[in-house]
């Protein structure tokens, strides 16, 4: 895939090892608060192989800039700092994304493996780079290993209990339980190029770790060693007018030619298309949620799905799910 605009590009001095084996990818935008946390993390990772960040930075209108030039100064040996111009900046349905900074970091880098860190998120475990190479290395039948992932919010640390007791799975798998957070991403180089369509639609995480799943499996690390943060600044999943469009989008891609398998009566991809339409379908209308669940219908599409979408509503209505919940019983 060539990108154009890259005289806007400037790369900062680096001292980084030529032949690395991970190249962790840290997308930064507007991170002023986050990005030293984030990068430090990555930076302070203990491996027996060489490893290099590939830091872009989306020419923030805070200080993060800044930041990211100073790290890259104390770190002159793990990080390759690419200044980015917002007049590459891609946008998908009007909104502006990280895909040129994450496709222009991507072919900047010749690792075996990459990885992947959002300029707010940061990683818990100073092995995980090193478990999760090791995890690749004696399992060369695996294109994706992920960890889990705590939340850091206003509240403090979580741990989400969403995660299967299975360590290995296929895509069906993750298809009926999605489970990935990005900031805990490996995958293996050579599974798969990006396919320049992957970058017209807002749901990369899930269409790059689906897509890998169809040339191979994943393994889960069952500890959590990767942090998502939760703030006001982050990207929301609300269920707003742009929200549904974006489901809707995300599930067109879904009938496409790389997931021929998976499709048809009965598949993985129908059950899924099932969950999120009734997705939609709740979040925008409660008494759908309360007339089908009284009833004792069914409209989920699977027991996994139908304890998501209960928790999601619970996160939206608490009195009345738990309300409605308490009738059913």
């Amino acid at each position: 895939m060539k990108l154009a605009g890259t005289e806007y590009v400037e790369h900062w001095p680096t001292k980084v090892d030529q032949n690395p084996v991970v190249s962790v990818i840290v997308l930064a935008y507007n991170n002023e608060a986050y990005i030293e946390t984030c990068v430090r993390s990555i930076a302070e990772q203990n491996t027996n192989f060489p490893f290099e960040i590939v830091l872009g930075e989306d020419n923030s209108m805070d200080g993060t800039r800044m930041i990211c030039k100073q790290l890259a100064d104390k770190f002159s040996a793990k990080i390759k700092l690419i200044l980015h111009d917002r007049r590459n900046v891609m946008r998908v349905d009007g909104i502006a994304t990280g895909f040129y900074n994450l496709i222009y970091g991507y072919q900047s880098s010749k690792s075996k493996y990459v990885a992947i860190c959002d300029g707010d998120d940061y990683w818990l475990d100073s092995n995980k780079l090193q478990r999760q190479v090791d995890e690749l290395e004696q399992h060369r039948d695996v294109n994706l290993c992920v960890t889990k992932t705590a939340t850091d919010s206003i509240s403090g640390l979580s741990y989400p209990d969403k995660y299967p007791v299975q360590t290995r799975f296929a895509f069906e798998n993750l298809v009926a339980n999605w489970f990935v957070n990005t900031s805990s991403m490996m995958w293996r180089r050579s599974a798969l190029e990006f396919p320049s369509w992957l970058f017209d639609c807002l749901s990369f995480d899930r269409l790059w770790s689906y897509l890998l799943l169809t040339t191979g499996s994943g393994i889960l690390i069952p500890e959590y060693l990767s942090c998502y943060r939760v703030h006001e600044g982050g990207i929301s999943n609300r269920m707003t007018d742009e929200g549904l469009k974006r489901i809707k989008k995300f599930l067109g891609y879904l009938d496409r030619e790389e997931f021929h398998e998976f499709q048809g009566n009965g598949g993985p991809i129908e059950g899924l298309k099932k969950y999120e339409m009734n997705k939609m379908k709740l979040m925008t209308n409660p008494s759908f949620f309360k007339r089908n669940l009284l009833l004792g219908k069914s409209i989920y599409a699977d027991r996994n799905n139908e304890l998501r979408v209960k928790n999601l509503l619970h996160a939206a209505w608490p009195n009345l799910t738990t309300a409605l919940l308490k009738m059913k019983r």
